[in-house]
């Protein structure tokens, strides 16, 4: 958890509090005071040759401050070491809430920067641990009338629509691995159909085809590989973005001596043409089905015809001077103009199809040309 000066609000037995010490802090600068500790940590554990993984998952406390939960694995000969690390980084900074005035040290203020505590299987084990805290982060789906094991005055669908509005309005990464194979090559290498020469890398992209997480864990290295010493890396490719800018970006795998493309396609968004042949195909089965939907008042006729300024065509209707326009929308609340039915464009033709006809001629002539003359 972060020091006690970013938290708004402080715990007073049932009840939360405000703060006086707090010192103005968004739920950004607290996430990034977690992360130069565990930054400071990791390198540390580096350098004294610590070997470990696990996962860890942000969440916020009442007030929106973010805290971390995570579950290591750890050599039992490092684990004093491990806890040791991670607790001095802990109370490194703004260590004058840790002490009193005597130079005593605060035991609960300390326990509430960090607690690490071994799994007890009597409880379960690690993966149930972790689990709980991936459950509460994801969706509510069928959570409906449950508690918060934490509390039970907390509605557990409420807890998780709140907890997802606030990882989305900060962009916080919930869920992050440590010293483990990447995870985006893992999906890379399910999207690689083929098969590939029979080495490593075919062996890497079989466990991966084949969901099997604990293989492609092995044979990628294991946790004791740095990144950038697995067999199996992203390929990049660099290309300009929208503002000429020149990116990196994920063009497939390579390792081993192969480099395989997984994004040969390229996809983008590009606006139609108003005048393309398509597009006037579309304008005129949407019409159509306005029209079909009309009672036989030329009224209501006329209204639907007004309604067709969305697809990018003038209101039906209009006087040049004076009188109302037809909205361009489906519905109109405003009083009607005064606007006779015989300067509209609908005449009093008996039959559908002669209607639906005279109708799209008066709206877009060069349909009515079609019409008339089919290419």
């Amino acid at each position: 958890t972060a020091a006690g000066r970013y938290h708004r609000l402080k715990k007073h037995g049932k009840y939360f509090v405000e703060n006086p010490n707090w010192n103005g802090a968004d739920p950004i600068a607290a996430h990034d005071w977690l992360k130069t500790s565990w930054q400071r940590f990791r390198a540390a554990a580096d350098r004294a040759g610590l070997t470990y993984y696990g996962m860890r998952v942000v969440e916020p406390h009442v007030d929106g401050t973010p805290h971390w939960h995570g579950v290591f694995f750890v050599p039992e000969n490092q684990v004093e070491d491990f806890t040791q690390l991670l607790t001095q980084y802990q109370h490194q900074r703004d260590n004058d809430e840790l002490y009193t005035l005597d130079g005593d040290p605060k035991l609960k203020a300390m326990e509430a920067r960090v607690k690490i505590e071994k799994v007890d299987r009597s409880k379960g084990d690690a993966v149930a641990y972790i689990a709980k805290y991936i459950s509460k982060n994801i969706d509510a789906h069928k959570l409906e009338g449950k508690k918060d094991l934490d509390s039970d005055l907390v509605d557990l669908v409420e807890t998780v629509t709140n907890v997802t509005a606030w990882s989305r309005a900060f962009c916080f990464r919930q869920f992050q691995f440590q010293k483990t194979p990447s995870v985006t090559v893992w999906r890379e290498l399910r999207r690689i159909e083929k098969e590939q020469e029979f080495c490593l890398f075919e062996k890497i992209r079989l466990a991966a085809d084949c969901g099997c997480f604990a293989s492609y864990f092995n044979w990628m290295g294991g946790h004791r590989l740095k990144q950038r010493n697995r067999p199996i890396k992203l390929f990049y490719e660099r290309s300009e973005n929208h503002y000429q800018e020149l990116v990196k970006k994920t063009a497939g795998l390579t390792g081993v001596g192969i480099t395989v493309l997984t994004r040969e396609k390229k996809w983008a968004l590009v606006k139609k043409d108003v005048g393309t042949k398509d597009n006037v195909t579309n304008v005129v089965r949407a019409f159509t089905r306005q029209v079909a939907i009309a009672t036989k008042k030329n009224n209501k006729v006329t209204r639907i015809l007004g309604s067709l300024g969305f697809l990018g065509f003038k209101s039906l209707g209009t006087a040049e001077s004076g009188g109302s326009r037809f909205p361009w929308t489906s519905v109109n609340n405003c009083t009607l103009g005064t606007v006779p039915l015989e300067n509209t464009c609908v005449p009093d033709i008996e039959t559908r199809n002669q209607r639906i006809t005279m109708n799209i001629k008066s709206v877009i002539p060069v349909l009515g040309q079609q019409i008339d003359k089919p290419p």
